[in-house]
């Protein structure tokens, strides 16, 4: 089950959740806001595992978008909790939670619009903050901006939140699109960004809001958490190609080894540090290992890893303050932002490099395995 550490007094906590794998996603098509996919046997299974690796937190407030994949998907996680852990009332529909709209390509497969419209799936993929869309209308035309409209959307959702739960804590099920732009909202990302977070089916994300004077104002604690669903690692998502970079803090004493053995690194990059070389030895044993790539070399090494048609596992371990720069660095998110997602020891957080012509994506952040 997942380990969250107990919120500080005065802490808002929102814990999300994207809905149970759909029959659209297994067919590989567009959902945007079409109502007509429902939860596959797999997308309940997982939903029901979800609900179990959250007993024991307690919820305020339970949020759900109301396209028919996420009710239920929170019809099956719901059962699953404790009775203590429920709030009393019923889960609420959220219409701030939909997915972005998209309704000339919902229902249509990905690879159907990236053969008729390049032009546009390119814009969707590379500039998702300028990507538009032109809808008829009796008089004239109406052209809409899908992911900028998305994150006005969600900013509605947090302005309620805290609004009105603040100091609780809160589960919201939603979809992916929804999810990363609830994050990027909060930690300061750009709409630019909205491809570099991955949100898994059934992946738990949780945000936090702090009063307490010794505590950040505002923290990405958890970045899609598949452990409970029995994943070593989230599964790659663009192209099932191309290096991943799994970031370990050097800091780390017990971090459960059999796993990162069992994910069998093709390389293993440390800092100048003992802690990092004591901890690398015991992952790796005495395989030879490299000293990580000095600041001025990142880029170069960030092209080197994108261009890697197989799917190579890279284990990096440097200390926090390293791996903050690291990930300003090579996902180009503001200093700021990186600040705001709180890499912590004995976890990993991992970035994956799909192609050359498409930007890192941010995978998970402080992973735990099912054993932890």
């Amino acid at each position: 089950m997942p380990q969250f550490n107990s919120p500080s007094p005065g802490t808002t906590r929102a814990i999300f959740v994207r809905h149970g794998r759909s029959t659209d996603n297994d067919a590989q098509r567009f959902q945007g806001r079409s109502d007509r996919s429902v939860l596959t046997e797999r997308g309940w299974a997982a939903a029901r595992q979800t609900g179990r690796a959250l007993r024991g937190i307690g919820f305020d407030a339970i949020y759900t978008s109301p396209l028919q994949r996420a009710i239920q998907t929170t019809c099956a996680l719901v059962k699953q909790l404790d009775t203590h852990d429920l709030p009393r009332s019923a889960p609420v529909k959220c219409p701030a939670l939909m997915e972005v709209d998209l309704p000339h390509w919902a229902g249509k497969t990905y690879a159907s619009v990236r053969e008729e419209l390049p032009a546009d799936y390119q814009c969707w993929q590379d500039s998702p903050d300028a990507f538009s869309l032109t809808t008829p209308r009796a008089r004239g035309s109406q052209v809409t901006f899908p992911v900028l409209d998305l994150y006005a959307q969600i900013r509605t959702f947090w302005e309620m939140l805290l609004n009105e739960h603040r100091g609780q804590t809160v589960l919201a099920i939603a979809h992916g699109g929804s999810v990363r732009a609830a994050i990027s909202t909060a930690i300061g990302l750009p709409a630019k960004h909205y491809h570099q977070l991955q949100q898994s089916n059934c992946g738990i994300s949780v945000v936090e809001f702090s009063e307490a004077p010794d505590f950040p104002p505002m923290s990405l604690q958890v970045l899609n958490l598949t452990g409970h669903l029995h994943e070593a690692l989230p599964k790659l998502k663009a192209g099932k190609q191309g290096a991943r970079v799994i970031l370990l803090p050097a800091e780390s004493d017990r971090l459960h080894q059999p796993w990162l053995r069992a994910l069998a690194p093709d390389q293993c990059w440390i800092d100048r540090s003992d802690a990092a070389r004591s901890l690398a030895s015991q992952i790796v044993g005495t395989e030879p290992l490299a000293l990580f790539p000095c600041a001025a070399e990142w880029g170069q090494t960030a092209q080197a890893l994108a261009q890697s048609t197989d799917a190579i596992t890279v284990l990096a371990i440097a200390s926090t303050a390293f791996l903050y720069d690291l990930l300003s660095t090579w996902l180009r998110f503001s200093t700021t932002a990186a600040s705001k997602c709180a890499i912590v020891p004995n976890t990993a957080t991992v970035i994956h490099f799909p192609s050359p012509t498409r930007s890192p994506v941010l995978q998970a952040l402080n992973f735990t395995p099912p054993e932890i």
